[in-house]
């Protein structure tokens, strides 16, 4: 079983937040933007999760909470670690999260698309930190097309 949880930032402003479960958006949400309308990626964060996971949403969202501890510190440690920037030829960035419950793997891969946000990624992976459990929380279902 594979849980993704995604942060997007667009050019835009807006910005995507979402739960994965084996590769199917189950809950999500969007923040317009108040820019010109440029859907185009600025920066995103992942979280790519696998193991012996829930595959329910609410249960998925609930095994990230138990984790956020775990991954607030590395967002953080990764933030200070970025705090210059980061070479743009070196993206994505791939991190193994140490500590992650034995039955699961827990990766957090993260990159950015322009010189502006890999300047100032040590200060998104910090602000993502600081609102995790609030992120996780605000997340809806998503209705699947039938």
């Amino acid at each position: 079983m594979k849980i993704n949880f995604y942060v997007q930032a667009r050019v835009d402003g807006g910005r995507r937040s979402g739960i994965e479960v084996d590769g199917e958006t189950v809950l999500g949400r969007f923040e317009e933007g108040s820019g010109e309308f440029d859907p185009a990626l600025l920066w995103y964060v992942d979280v790519r999760c696998k193991g012996g996971l829930p595959s329910e949403p609410g249960k998925a969202r609930n095994w990230l909470l138990a984790q956020s501890e775990l991954l607030v510190l590395e967002f953080k440690k990764l933030g200070d670690e970025l705090q210059v920037g980061l070479d743009a030829g070196l993206w994505p960035l791939q991190r193994k999260v140490e500590g992650a419950p034995r039955d699961a793997e827990i990766i957090i891969v993260c990159s950015s698309l322009r010189s502006v946000a890999s300047r100032d990624f040590g200060n998104i992976l910090k602000q993502l930190a600081e609102g995790l459990p609030a992120t996780l929380n605000s997340l809806r279902d998503v209705e699947v097309p039938a």
